[in-house]
């Protein structure tokens, strides 16, 4: 992260989140479902902050009232059709975006992946969940699960890999015919890898070290060295776009209240008011702060009409943790401990406590990624995160 503004935020720590006692019952619940592995991952271990809603999926499609005018009649529609020859270009031209929230263009890495002179491609489907709030993977993994196997069939078709790994943190049962491609290419099904529950697991660099025990820097492209890594909904997305030759106008979201920690996975438009969605889940929403963004790790407050983009992954209502910047580093480390690349956080802070200048190099300021880890554990309850992102600013 090389820049010194950061809207994103870590929404809640460590501390906040035990005070909570929802938050609590759902972490132990969720620890049910999480597989027992072993192996090299980031130290973090966050359960999964929320639980599903017994309704859990809500369709906002047909829902007139979360969308302006203009945006409704162009949605109204339902498709926007594209035109696109052949594979690689029908992706471009659909402008679809990793579904994750990075909003890397997914023709780039197909593209570069094509290029590359590997003869061994590995494609690795990342239903991880990497933040500790988010639902709706899981959700399309038990109910959209032809239609993710059917963007991995085309996927195998067009770019021939040799090894297809579904990677996930949850104990999860399929039948072999259920992992079965069709019209393959050397592949005679794909196969689950587990992995360990930890945070940020889902992360590229973090998920390819895991799940392939091979390590590339942030400088390092994985699609040139032949390992794609997809996003379940973007594989599900490249479905849509190559069977329907429709453009991906609507996406799935989690909605959460972190009050009741209650979720729920929304279908909604691309374009959608944010503020209308969540009273829309959640009609109760008043008093308290809004936010949206990748998830409760990385969010920000929802300016007034902000809308749901490609990259709108959690929407959310609660209390957000306040931050002590006056608060002098405890020098537990914990924060160094739980980074997953190595940057000496506590060291960082406490070189700006003494008005440090320059001198940060030695301290790995420039390899973070923004993941928010050290900010969860702090036990002076600084927004470290945000002390590194300035740290960065000050370097470029």
């Amino acid at each position: 992260m090389k820049t010194g503004k950061m809207k994103n935020m870590v929404l809640i720590n460590k501390k906040s989140a035990r005070k909570n006692k929802a938050i609590r019952i759902a972490q132990k619940e969720a620890n049910k479902y999480y597989g027992r592995t072993r192996g090299e991952a980031p130290k973090l271990k966050i359960n999964t902050m929320v639980s599903l809603s017994k309704n859990g999926y809500v369709s906002l499609l047909n829902d007139k009232t979360a969308y302006s005018q203009g945006l409704e009649q162009e949605n109204g529609k339902h498709v926007s059709l594209i035109k696109g020859s052949d594979f690689i270009s029908l992706i471009k031209e659909s402008g679809l975006t990793g579904l994750s929230g990075n909003g890397f263009l997914t023709a780039e890495k197909l593209e570069t992946i094509q290029k590359s002179n590997v003869a061994k491609k590995i494609l690795i489907v990342n239903s991880v969940e990497c933040d500790p709030v988010l639902v709706h993977d899981k959700w399309i993994l038990a109910n959209k699960w032809e239609q993710v196997k059917r963007g991995i069939e085309i996927l195998n078709q067009n770019l021939h890999f040799s090894n297809i790994l579904l990677a996930t943190k949850e104990k999860i049962q399929k039948e072999a015919s259920e992992l079965t491609l069709s019209n393959q290419n050397q592949v005679s099904m794909l196969s689950i890898k587990t992995v360990p529950n930890r945070y940020p697991m889902g992360q590229e660099i973090q998920l390819i070290k895991n799940v392939l025990g091979i390590e590339l820097s942030e400088q390092e492209i994985p699609a040139s060295k032949g390992i794609l890594v997809l996003n379940l909904q973007t594989v599900y997305a490249i479905a849509q776009i190559v069977d329907k030759k429709e453009k991906v106008n609507s996406r799935f979201l989690t909605v959460a209240d972190m009050n009741t920690a209650v979720a729920k996975t929304v279908e909604v438009f691309v374009g959608a008011d944010i503020v209308k969605v969540i009273k829309g889940i959640f009609p109760g929403v008043t008093g308290q702060g809004i936010f949206a963004g990748g998830g409760i790790m990385s969010c920000h407050p929802v300016d007034e009409n902000e809308k749901v983009t490609l990259q709108t992954n959690f929407i959310t209502y609660g209390e957000r943790t306040d931050y002590d910047a006056a608060q002098k580093c405890k020098n537990c480390g914990a924060c160094a401990t739980k980074c997953p690349v190595g940057v000496k956080v506590y060291k960082i802070v406490q070189a700006l406590e003494k008005g440090q200048e320059g001198g940060f190099e030695e301290f790995y300021p420039e390899k973070c990624i923004g993941c928010g880890a050290c900010t969860y554990v702090c036990h002076a309850g600084r927004n470290t995160q945000k002390d590194i992102a300035m740290v960065n600013g000050k370097l470029v």
